[in-house]
């Protein structure tokens, strides 16, 4: 079962008229406001019509792990070191194929490659199909998804036609997909520094 966090430090962005530097919605997520309780409750209010929330920064402390694995690609260029505090450029997700039970291993990694491709394309995968005006049928797709799989389907994309999306009803994920590409960019070119002061320093403010 998917765990949610409840309780995280996260701030919306997005980047506006082309600006360069990210615009910080510091009102939609709190502390008690996280992504996962804006979703839960999305879903209880009505799964037929679930709407796309904002990219968003997460505060994290570089582990010793983290920074051996990925010095010569993320943290050589920085003065940051393990402990250090940084942040994280994420979205929330609507669909994972480990919330399913296929009948075979070969089904699920056939299944989970094509999600890989759908994430990187457009930065979601399945829950693409079941938009309609920027809204997510989140009930019709574990519906369809789960009847699917269950008919043995091995290759989704068969069946889940890229070439039929409508870019009009997906606008909304793409700007998305967008914002987090230009965030992750900002934060390589300020060294993973810049952006964090910012967000703490805002949090200061919040706290009074």
């Amino acid at each position: 079962m998917r765990s949610y966090e409840s309780k995280k430090k996260c701030r919306a962005f997005a980047f506006k008229d082309g600006n360069t530097f990210p615009t910080f919605n510091h009102d939609f997520y709190t502390n008690d406001e996280t992504p996962d309780v804006h979703l839960l409750r999305e879903i209880r209010k009505n799964p037929e019509e679930v709407h796309f929330l904002p990219p968003f920064v997460k505060p994290f402390i570089i582990k010793p792990g983290d920074y051996r694995n990925r010095y010569g690609s993320l943290w050589k260029d920085s003065w940051l070191m393990p402990g250090d505090s940084s942040v994280r450029v994420q979205t929330t997700r609507y669909f994972s194929v480990a919330q399913y039970t296929y009948r075979t291993l070969k089904q699920y990694l056939q299944w989970k490659r094509a999600e890989v491709k759908l994430i990187g394309l457009f930065g979601y995968s399945y829950e693409l199909f079941f938009i309609r005006h920027n809204v997510i049928n989140l009930k019709s797709m574990i519906e369809v998804v789960d009847s699917k799989i269950r008919e043995g389907l091995m290759n989704p994309l068969s069946f889940f036609k890229i070439n039929k999306l409508d870019r009009d009803d997906i606008a909304v994920a793409l700007k998305n997909h967008e914002n987090l590409e230009k965030m992750r960019l900002h934060l390589i070119k300020k060294e993973k520094s810049d952006v964090y002061e910012s967000f703490e320093g805002n949090d200061e403010d919040d706290d009074g």
